[in-house]
């Protein structure tokens, strides 16, 4: 993938979400590779109205696909909404307070909401409401996804839509110096009400957990620009209420501050977001570069079970060390995991293990002997990734 096509690709979003399209202009654009990353990004509906409102693109055939991207989003933007309105209806007759954050309090801050899709839709509750909303959400003929629920998320659909209903905003530590489970663990405390029982975390705690988040998935495959798009949003919708001294301090409290210092040194870049405090003075495109080739959330072109195995530059014998806890998971591991283990006792784990393999088979639909080849193989995806995390402060 060459620079110029994805700089073509950043400048449409960015013209689309400051409406600016008189001092739009491309270089040489290459509308298929465009639109392989408009796809791989999950912003083809974007990138039509962009398109539309410019002019740019004399290419019907592309224009065509764009607008069905559009079409199909805008669709699923209904059905996903009228589902969730009955779902937070249900909690608020029952009088259960909840928060609602990430994609559904985001796509409001977009200028046309349909176009910032969603795949599980995220909701908080209280740990002692959880069997309460779950016999609530099945009565309510809500379908609950035991396989891949576990001890502080539950899988919940209706209608097609997916909903992840957590009694814990953060489930692990990922970073060594990061406490993010006990920053973010009395999380109603962070939330303003918004209506009857429904809580949104005010907008610098939103931002927070925002930059959290996207650490996390960088720490783990890498993310890609839509998260970028969301920040800039935000920044945005909130710029004239932000307190950034605020945002500052709190990062640095959690060890994200230099983190977010690229974050938003990109933000800018892309979106022409102006941000308080970002003093970035170094080269990024190797950052742009991994982030453009990684799709949505980062697992495109790479390798993914090599880094699973691979996160510190382990020797052959710690790689093979790593993936066989990988193959055999331990048992707490299991159980905080998968909500079907919670009440099968520990000296069944072999029987575990089996019931696991088989869900991941059948399930998921993975070839276990070809991933392990995978894993194993002496590949510089890994050894990039690490590099990566350096570069971008984790």
């Amino acid at each position: 993938m060459e620079n110029i096509q994805y700089k073509n690709f950043i400048k449409l979003i960015s013209a689309y979400i400051n409406s600016d399209y008189n001092n739009l202009s491309l270089n040489a654009p290459d509308w298929e590779e465009i639109y392989r990353l408009a796809y791989l990004h999950s912003l083809g509906g974007l990138l039509y109205l962009s398109l539309t409102n410019s002019g740019l693109c004399d290419n019907q055939i592309i224009l065509d696909k764009f607008k069905q991207i559009f079409l199909i989003s805008a669709t699923k933007s209904m059905v996903q909404e009228a589902t969730t309105l009955k779902l937070l209806e249900i909690l608020n007759k029952n009088k259960i307070r909840h928060i609602i954050f990430k994609g559904l309090a985001l796509k409001n801050y977009y200028p046309n909401k349909e176009v910032r899709t969603m795949g599980d839709i995220d909701i908080i509750i209280d740990k002692e409401n959880q069997q309460k909303v779950h016999d609530l959400l099945v009565s309510g003929s809500f379908v609950f996804d035991e396989f891949a629920s576990h001890r502080d998320v539950r899988n919940y659909c209706k209608n097609s839509v997916c909903f992840e209903i957590h009694t814990k905003l953060i489930e692990s530590n990922i970073f060594e110096n990061v406490d993010l489970i006990g920053y973010f663990k009395n999380c109603f405390d962070k939330t303003v009400l918004k209506s009857n029982f429904t809580y949104e975390f005010s907008p610098e705690n939103h931002f927070i957990y925002l930059i959290a988040h996207m650490a996390k998935h960088f720490k783990t495959s890498g993310c890609g620009v839509r998260m970028f798009l969301d920040l800039a949003v935000f920044i945005k919708y909130f710029e004239d209420v932000l307190d950034w001294n605020y945002i500052s301090n709190e990062l640095k409290t959690i060890n994200l501050y230099n983190f977010a210092d690229i974050i938003f040194y990109l933000c800018g870049k892309w979106f022409d977001m102006k941000v308080s405090f970002s003093s970035l003075n170094k080269s990024t495109e190797d950052i742009e570069d991994y982030i453009m080739s990684g799709g949505i959330f980062g697992y495109e072109n790479k390798n993914y079970d090599a880094l699973r195995i691979n996160q510190h530059g382990e020797s052959f014998f710690e790689r093979i060390i790593n993936l066989l806890k990988l193959i055999f998971p331990k048992y707490e591991h299991l159980k905080s995991r998968y909500v079907w283990v919670e009440n099968t006792p520990k000296w069944l784990l072999p029987i575990l293990w089996i019931k696991y393999w088989c869900f991941r088979i059948f399930n998921y639909k993975e070839n276990p002997f070809l991933r392990i080849k995978e894993a194993l193989k002496n590949n510089d995806d890994a050894k990039r990734h690490n590099e990566i995390l350096k570069n971008v402060g984790l």
